[in-house]
């Protein structure tokens, strides 16, 4: 059996590499994981739990040292380390220690990596992506590298360029002395200018010791121009918002995201869903179904408790105005007892069943900028995102059948006005490229691709 080999060192991106190793199982695929010694140790019983094989390696960086590539470092960086690392990153001569002992300690985590593909001898490796800066992940595309081992990013959640981050965060990024400007001018395409400043994409050190040992991307600010051998993107409209930033477009294939099966799946049942789902919520059969994806506003720490609740209250007596049927979908990781008096106040209903699931039945989708509005807008859901919060819509601007509404006061009328007029979808198909991906093949397509890319 050809065994894949998943790289697992982000603790947000595992649910998902989890779920597409289990489909590819069904494919007839081996599947194992790498994983990170920072990774929380619960993950290990979900992998045991679907008799999915695993090791753990010694992580000497973790998100720490990788330069703030993901969201979740920016809590991380608040304890007393990462301060001190905050405070180093500043100054171009203190970069120099920096380096070295970040070269010794990446030497060692190649090596690791090296004799685990020996012994796992897999046939083909899934990461999440090749720009994570010093991490098991670029570790494991330098050995697999050497090895003659090929290399496949899977699509898992819409792709950010990181330039805004690092704008929020000046502190690491912002290049602001000439010595530094001249160090990064050595390599293309590594610093952004936004509103007349200039931003890196790694920190010095870390930019050097990548060039080291030949795993500097020829573009950090977007994935797959590094040492993975092909990127799966979800649609053309991913391919047309980056194009700029790709430089070899013969390493990319518009492959769908993998959850658009099951939807698709759902979305075959779809009256039987909505008689289901009637008789269970006891809903009104002559009333329209909005389904709402509740905001995590709090959750999210983008505002304080208080204020989350009050901008929830805000929300729900909108949709209270509309008197239609309202059903609410909590992200897995939102605390269901909290939300439980909304049934109670507003006579809503909490769905039992994840939002994939369900979301063919809605008349109407409401949500913030979710990867979850992709969803509806293939399924042909008139679709309202909830733009009043200062949040990035990034690709979803360009999908013109949503409506995004900018003012609290609005949000009734545009209720009321997206449960009565139609929508026209085509332009948003074409963009999503629906023709291409919604057919409930999307991992029959990655199981060939495997096969493809490993023998090539």
């Amino acid at each position: 059996m050809k065994k894949v080999l998943f790289i697992a060192d982000q603790p947000q991106r595992i649910s998902g590499q989890i779920q597409f190793a289990r489909k590819l199982q069904v494919q007839g695929f081996e599947t194992s994981f790498v994983l990170s010694s920072k990774i929380n140790p619960a993950i290990v019983s979900q992998l045991d739990q679907w008799q999915i094989s695993h090791s753990t390696v010694t992580d000497f960086f973790g998100n720490m040292a990788n330069a703030g590539t993901t969201e979740s470092e920016v809590t991380a960086r608040t304890s007393f380390i990462g301060l001190i690392k905050a405070t180093v990153k500043k100054y171009t001569l203190a970069q120099v220690p920096l380096y070295l002992v970040s070269a010794y300690k990446f030497k060692k985590l190649i090596a690791q990596s090296r004799q685990t593909l020996a012994r796992e001898r897999p046939y083909i490796l899934m990461t999440n992506g090749d720009r994570a800066g010093l991490s098991l992940e670029q570790s494991f595309l330098i050995a697999a590298s050497q090895l003659s081992i090929r290399s496949i990013v899977p699509f898992t959640s819409i792709i950010s360029d990181g330039l805004l981050y690092r704008v929020k965060n000046p502190q690491q990024f912002l290049l602001n002395s000439g010595i530094s400007k001249r160090l990064y001018n050595r390599f293309e395409n590594q610093t952004k200018t936004y509103e007349g400043n200039e931003y890196s994409f790694y920190n010095l050190a870390t930019t050097f010791v990548l060039n080291r040992f030949g795993a500097l991307t020829k573009n950090p600010w977007f994935i797959g121009n590094g040492l993975v051998n092909h990127v799966c993107l979800d649609s053309q409209l991913t391919v047309d918002c980056y194009r700029h930033e790709i430089m070899d477009l013969s390493k990319f294939s518009i492959m769908g995201d993998v959850s658009l099966d099951h939807l698709y799946q759902a979305n075959e049942q779809k009256e039987a869903l909505k008689l289901k789902a009637i008789e269970k919520y006891g809903l009104d059969q002559a009333k329209k179904i909005i389904l709402v994806a509740v905001p995590q506003l709090a959750e999210h720490k983008l505002m304080v408790w208080d204020q989350h609740w009050q901008e929830i209250n805000t929300l729900m007596n909108s949709l209270k105005a509309s008197g239609e049927n309202v059903l609410l979908s909590l992200h897995p990781k939102m605390n269901r007892d909290q939300y439980l008096f909304l049934e109670k106040d507003f006579d809503f209903k909490i769905l039992e069943e994840p939002l994939n699931d369900q979301l063919p039945l809605a008349d109407l989708f409401v949500a913030i900028n979710s990867s979850t509005v992709l969803w509806s807008v293939i399924l042909g859901i008139k679709t309202i995102i909830l733009d009043y919060f200062n949040l990035s819509n990034g690709q979803l601007v360009h999908l013109s059948s949503i409506d995004f509404v900018k003012d609290r006061a609005a949000l009734v009328t545009s209720i009321n006005n997206g449960l009565s007029q139609r929508a026209n979808f085509e332009d948003d198909w074409k963009r999503l490229s629906k023709a291409e991906v919604f057919d409930g093949q999307v991992i029959k397509r990655y199981g060939q691709l495997i096969t493809k890319i490993a023998d090539a």
